[in-house]
């Protein structure tokens, strides 16, 4: 242990969920060991896969946990090269160079810094996770997505709930600025989305609209679920200077791409 630990496989199998993590290598610290505290300077892990699992046995009134209650794990600097994470309602993501900091305990783990990749999106944050049945948990992340041919994305986040419900603050920075409050909803069974968003400075001319519509400012409703999502509401144009109007949009995001179905 003292010149560094190799595990090949590592597999953890539950009702509700299916870990493999492959290729671990740690250095793990002697003297916390005495405290029953597994401390790792540095590790380093190939590949991890989380797959969620259909529930099949009833909940039972026991109380959950991630460690037993004398055992304390933390790790100053984690890096995994490939992370996936496959859900049995057909959710499937993959993340890639995702590193981190934070220690774990009987019912919490706290993330002290995350970051991870997943196509052209880029990931940063903070958060907390809570032995609840369902897994709670409370995020803090900055988001940066540069899609091909189209403009970058910045946004900020903050996400606290549960896997039944994720309440969400969000605010877009750019290619326009804009607040947006909802709630993710039913996240490992038909999962969905709704919310309501203010728009500051929208310029369509970002994604090649006309010039004569300059900033579009107001409030909309917005819904989603795997097959897309829809966008509606009163709008301003400031170049027409009509006054509200109505709009709509539909569209989807898929393989990194987003579409308009219809405007």
């Amino acid at each position: 242990i003292a010149h560094g630990l190799h595990i090949d496989q590592v597999e953890i199998d539950h009702h509700l969920v299916h870990l493999t993590f492959k290729n671990l290598n740690a250095r793990i610290e002697l003297t916390p060991l005495l405290l029953q505290t597994v401390r790792a300077k540095g590790a380093w892990i190939e590949s991890a896969a989380v797959e969620i699992k259909r529930r099949r046995i009833p909940p039972k009134p026991s109380t959950p946990f991630f460690l037993p209650h004398w055992l304390i794990v933390s790790a100053d600097h984690l890096r995994i090269n490939n992370v996936t994470l496959a859900v049995y309602n057909g959710f499937h993501m993959e993340f890639s160079h995702a590193e981190g900091s934070g220690i774990a305990r009987y019912r919490k783990i706290r993330l002290y810094q995350v970051a991870a990749e997943s196509g052209n999106l880029h990931m940063d944050g903070v958060g907390e996770l809570f032995a609840y049945d369902p897994l709670r948990f409370n995020f803090q992340n900055k988001f940066t997505w540069t899609p091909d041919d189209q403009p970058a994305w910045s946004f900020n986040t903050v996400s606290k709930g549960d896997l039944n419900r994720l309440d969400v603050t969000a605010h877009t920075l750019a290619p326009f600025r804009s607040d947006f409050t909802g709630q993710f909803l039913s996240l490992t069974n038909q999962w969905h989305w709704q919310g309501n968003a203010i728009v500051h400075d929208l310029d369509v001319t970002s994604w090649g609209g006309n010039r004569i519509l300059g900033l579009i400012s107001g409030q909309v409703a917005m819904k989603g679920n795997a097959n897309g999502f829809v966008i509606h509401g009163p709008l301003n144009s400031a170049g027409l200077n009509v006054g509200l109007f109505d709009s709509e949009f539909q569209g989807a995001y898929n393989n990194h791409v987003l579409w308009a179905k219809r405007i």
